[in-house]
């Protein structure tokens, strides 16, 4: 079998990731189930339902607290800036407008996502591709920077 392409790896991956997922939340139902039975055996069928209930609750608040742990700010990193890491990145950063910079650190998330539909726009579409880097170029003769 030869090497695949990264779109073929990427749809590939998603459908895995995705019948996981749906195989995960089936075990987790089969699971309650099961355990609803079990507890039915030593108490009424009412409190074995709640006791199920109660149980998936204690584990969905365990996962979102893990969840808010990991993913908090942290104030001593996330007030530091960050050193430019190549010339690219100094050149973009000194180049960029005033006002995108704002907007980008008003909303990283944002910010985030609009790069990302551009970076699949690109890859998916030729002439997106073609648009971008013919900006690109012009950009780049206009300020007198190397534009490859």
């Amino acid at each position: 079998m030869g090497s695949m392409n990264w779109r073929d790896k990427i749809q590939i991956r998603t459908l895995a990731y995705t019948s996981i997922a749906v195989l995960s939340v089936c075990a987790i139902v089969f699971f309650g189930i099961a355990g609803y039975f079990v507890l039915a055996e030593y108490y009424s069928p009412a409190v074995a339902a709640v006791l199920t209930a109660s149980g998936f609750l204690l584990v969905a608040l365990i996962v979102f607290i893990a969840a808010r742990l990991i993913t908090r700010k942290r104030n001593k990193s996330h007030n530091r800036r960050p050193q430019p890491a190549d010339d690219l990145e100094v050149a973009l950063a000194a180049s960029i407008e005033p006002v995108i910079g704002d907007w980008i650190r008003r909303n990283p998330g944002s910010a985030t996502a609009v790069g990302l539909l551009l970076g699949v726009a690109a890859g998916y579409s030729d002439s997106m591709r073609r648009v971008l880097q013919d900006t690109y170029k012009r950009y780049t003769d206009d300020h007198g920077q190397d534009g490859d």
